[in-house]
């Protein structure tokens, strides 16, 4: 597989549900799930994220559980439309998930940019180990701004966060 440049990224899935955990509980949500994982935690509820994969899912209408299967890396701004369309309403949230997405930090930035100037709200699910990732590309901030909700939880010896960007 080849090394990931800033204007593409390795997935595993990408689906609409309802969030399952957190603040947003039971919330419509699109989920972009990242490929590849540096923490093997036991109470992971996708194991199957640790590892970058060649192919990725995409559902093909949003709920419908029905996918195609597509060759990674896939380009961000085909990534931005697809969760779009996903995610036809700009309340429904689009959750940058993995695996640990912040091992594509380039990809999450640009990701995130795209999608928040189509008024979309996105969520950052993280483990929390490579927030730094973020700060230095002012994608999250810590001067008070409205523009992040950091809502850390602690999960065994891993700290857990979720970021909501933009």
């Amino acid at each position: 597989m080849s090394e990931v440049s800033a204007v593409e990224a390795t997935l595993v899935e990408i689906f609409a549900s309802a969030q399952g955990e957190g603040p947003e509980v039971g919330r419509s949500t699109v989920f972009v799930r990242f490929g590849g994982c540096d923490l093997r935690c036991r109470w992971c509820d996708s194991p199957g994220t640790w590892r970058p994969t060649s192919r990725c899912r995409i559902e093909t209408a949003p709920g419908s559980g029905e996918f195609v299967e597509r060759a990674n890396p896939i380009a961000l701004d085909e990534l931005a439309d697809i969760a779009v369309r996903l995610a036809p309403r700009p309340a429904t949230w689009i959750s940058l998930t993995g695996g640990e997405p912040l091992l594509q930090p380039d990809a999450v930035a640009a990701l995130a940019a795209m999608l928040a100037a189509r008024d979309r709200r996105v969520y950052l699910e993280t483990h929390g180990l490579h927030a730094e990732a973020l700060l230095l590309r002012h994608i999250l901030t810590t001067d008070g701004q409205d523009a992040v909700d950091l809502g850390a939880f602690q999960l065994g010896a891993s700290l857990g966060a979720i970021f909501r960007l933009f």
